[in-house]
């Protein structure tokens, strides 16, 4: 399904102020811009997959046609909107990791999965051993990749009406505006390494279908090309990347570190909604990178991946964006012992483990090791880095996430510092703060301090109907939780 855009698609003429991909193949100047004034919190663009996969770690959570996810107990699935009793089912191929949560969608998804089902094993054996050949290496088989790309693929001869058994021609194939648009990553982006191995993917997609090597090895490269610039990694609820897929419409929104869009995911469909007013003829951003990380970080993965230099106002250190990248580089007098010293103890926490603890009780005790450990790091970062300081946030965050699952009573401060780091750095909008501020919200619930959740509610509620609408199931539960409280009071 597509939706009435309320932004035109345009084609740059000039580039007064902006992070521009470079002039490659494909239209790379196309942008978004509003063709209206539009309040934070519309939606500019709903827009269907037009491929799709799923991590392998998440292919028995997730449906492989419409990415709800299923329940833990395997009795229902929920995505934040429905919940449908019926439990995810495997595919009737006997696919290692494809489930559906329902005939329907197994249905759907089967003018195309087809292609792989019965053969699976076969494909997948045949393209490891081809691609460990080609580099001479075995292991770390690009499997989403792959996947992505043969479903592309395989649909694209759909939609061009030609028989993918009798297809010998990359040339008979259609590609669609929507797909040959996409930019291209310049070779310039790329290390060799990185080169090479997408060349030797290329190789093997070709080799996975009845076709002559002359042109199909070039077409695969140029899709791979473009995967690498144009892919999204697709999140679920809570901010966890599950998969990639391919959305032309949204891959047409430029960058920006200080962006006036987000993206959410629901049911598989991409929703792009304004997180700040936008006037008419105003370009629409998302941010291609982790707005947390400081501008030399940022900067760097932005040439890597995509082959441009942000220029925005946050990348320029332009108003309040000078205070927050000094504060995440703020250090008050860390020396080279004190850093030697937080190093050890985080690497202490991450290598402890419960994976052999026999019983609930050894895990507790396993978990508190790894918490006091975090805690010690902490100590020393607090006196001698600044209160936003990047590193000190990465600790709080391991420390919050092992606090969750032991219940101490410093939990609570944990997620108050993330959250008020995270709305010092993010727009207030941003579903990353979103996710922290339910679980600061569930902990002032729970622990009775009932002031400070019931203001932590009134907050969520506004936030999500801004980032996931008036009618998602966050805005009710908040609703019913915050009139609890105020009954109670």
């Amino acid at each position: 399904m597509r939706v009435d855009w309320p932004f035109t698609t345009c084609t740059r003429t000039t580039t007064a102020s902006s992070n521009i991909i470079p002039e490659v193949h494909y239209h790379a100047d196309r942008y978004a811009a509003s063709s209206k004034d539009l309040p934070a919190g519309s939606i500019v663009s709903v827009e269907n997959p037009y491929s799709t996969v799923l991590f392998r770690s998440h292919a028995h959570r997730f449906c492989s046609n419409c990415l709800s996810s299923f329940s833990k107990s395997g009795s229902g699935k929920s995505d934040g909107h429905v919940v449908i009793e019926q439990r995810g089912k495997r595919c009737l191929g006997g696919c290692e990791y494809t489930f559906y949560c329902s005939r329907e969608c197994q249905l759907l998804d089967f003018s195309v999965h087809k292609y792989t089902c019965k053969r699976y094993g076969k494909v997948l054996k045949d393209a490891v051993r081809l691609y460990s050949r080609i580099h001479h290496t075995k292991g770390d088989f690009p499997w989403e990749d792959f996947m992505l790309a043969r479903k592309v693929y395989i649909r694209l001869c759909l939609d061009s009406g030609v028989d993918l058994k009798s297809l010998h021609s990359v040339g008979d194939v259609s590609v669609p505006e929507g797909i040959q648009s996409l930019v291209e990553t310049s070779s310039r982006s790329c290390d060799q390494h990185a080169a090479d191995n997408q060349s030797g993917l290329a190789m093997v997609l070709a080799s996975s279908f009845p076709l002559e090597p002359n042109g199909a090895v070039e077409f695969f490269e140029h899709l791979l090309h473009k995967f690498q610039c144009n892919n999204f990694g697709i999140l679920d609820s809570l901010q966890f990347v599950i998969g990639h897929g391919v959305y032309p419409k949204g891959a047409i929104l430029n960058h920006s570190c200080d962006p006036n869009c987000i993206l959410t995911y629901s049911r598989g469909q991409q929703v792009i909604r304004t997180i700040q007013p936008v006037k008419d003829g105003d370009e629409l951003f998302h941010s291609y990178t982790d707005i947390c990380q400081p501008t030399s970080i940022r900067q760097g993965h932005l040439q890597m991946i995509y082959g441009f230099q942000c220029t925005c106002d946050r990348c320029q250190n332009v108003g309040k964006w000078k205070e927050v990248e000094d504060a995440l580089a703020e250090d008050l007098g860390m020396t080279c012992e004190d850093q030697i010293y937080v190093q050890q103890c985080i690497e202490t926490a991450q290598e402890m483990s419960t994976d052999e603890c026999t019983n609930h009780h050894d895990d507790m005790k396993e978990l508190m090791r790894q918490y006091n450990s975090l805690c010690q790091a902490l100590d020393v970062q607090r006196r001698k880095l600044g209160k936003y300081h990047l590193e000190r946030y990465k600790t709080e965050c391991l420390a919050l996430s092992t606090s969750l699952m032991i219940g101490v009573e410093d939990t609570i401060d944990h997620a108050e510092y993330v959250v008020n780091f995270l709305k010092f750095v993010c727009s207030k909008y941003h579903p990353l703060l979103l996710v922290q501020q339910m679980t600061l919200a569930d902990l002032q619930y729970v622990h009775g301090r009932r002031c400070l959740a019931e203001k932590q509610f009134e907050e969520l509620i506004e936030t999500c109907m801004v980032t996931f609408g008036a009618n998602h199931d966050y805005v009710h539960n908040y609703r019913t939780l915050l009139d609890e409280i105020k009954v109670q009071k």
